[in-house]
């Protein structure tokens, strides 16, 4: 790819996800649920073969000195092959939750690089990821110092160039996303997502404290609200803040509280977000994505493309 596609391609992704970062994405599903697809036999539908599960990034972490570390999944027991550009970066093999993590024996080269993945399943089956990463590493001056160079960008964008685009990692002091709202029929609320490693998170509902939780050094943080909350409309407020407390960023959104059905949790939908990713939290398994497609059938017309500002029942698993 050259040089000039590259950064157009990066300096596009990182508008779109960092204005996702900061603000609730406006696009809002249709007033009207599109038409439900012919209901589907009674039996359940057949889960995927484990070889033919495409290998996809969750993680991509890279310092100023060039030193990566990637994780993501692919079915359990494939050989996943992280590619840069045409050179391959290094192998690793998916566990038996289909979870896996390469550290480069070799630092990235300062400048453009595009990531992606192929997996061999253990029937000898092959697949590629759908989505690349489109990285920059920052140059770094003769003599610098740790943390005197500029901080590496990696955007995620379809292979295709459609669908939306999802950071996983922007300069720091710019980074504050809500993953997933997850509640109970008891008001129990839980609230998932990435902000600067090591800095804590803050909750309001209507102005009012609600809960906080602290970062973990790969960026991930989650807290459940310290009250249950009713159902109603409520404006949701996160609060990314240093160890002296100064304000990192800041998002905020509307969050709406329903009933969820019996026997099951129920999660808003954010930015990012796909069936896949649920699944695995909810259930350990990505491949059970079938159950809550089954069980929001009147939602979701498409099981790839789903709508933040949806709400999902999410059943127990039999």
């Amino acid at each position: 790819m050259r040089r000039d596609a590259v950064i157009g391609l990066i300096a596009a992704a990182v508008v779109i996800v960092a204005g996702l970062a900061y603000w609730r994405w406006s696009a809002a599903p249709p007033a009207t649920p599109p038409p439900a697809p012919p209901a589907p036999p009674q039996a359940a539908a057949p889960e995927p073969a484990p070889g033919a599960v495409a290998p996809s990034f969750d993680i991509v972490r890279i310092n100023p000195q060039g030193d990566a570390v990637i994780a993501g999944r692919a079915a359990p027991g494939a050989e996943v092959t992280v590619h840069d550009g045409d050179k391959v970066l290094g192998q690793v093999t998916a566990d038996g939750k289909g979870e896996w993590v390469l550290v480069p024996k070799e630092k990235l080269a300062p400048g453009e690089h595009q990531l992606s993945l192929s997996a061999r399943g253990k029937d000898g089956s092959t697949s590629t990821s759908e989505g690349v990463v489109a990285m920059m590493v920052p140059e770094r001056a003769p003599g610098a110092q740790p943390g005197q160079a500029g901080e590496a960008v990696a955007v995620l964008v379809p292979r295709q160039g459609s669908g939306p685009a999802r950071a996983l990692q922007l300069p720091r002091g710019k980074r504050l996303a809500l993953d997933v709202i997850e509640y109970d029929a008891a008001g129990k609320v839980q609230l998932l997502g990435r902000a600067e490693p090591q800095s804590r998170v803050e909750a309001y509902l209507d102005d009012a404290l609600a809960g906080h939780g602290q970062v973990d050094a790969s960026g991930d943080w989650s807290m459940t609200l310290e009250h249950a909350v009713p159902e109603g409309t409520y404006r949701l407020r996160l609060d990314a803040l240093d160890g002296n407390g100064r304000k990192l960023a800041e998002v905020t959104l509307t969050f709406s509280r329903v009933a969820p059905p019996a026997g099951a949790v129920a999660v808003d939908i954010q930015p990012g977000n796909n069936l896949w990713r649920i699944a695995q939290r909810s259930y350990g398994d990505g491949l059970s994505y079938v159950l809550i497609y089954q069980a929001n059938r009147a939602q979701i017309r498409d099981p790839n493309l789903i709508y933040p500002g949806q709400v999902f029942a999410v059943p127990n698993k039999p």
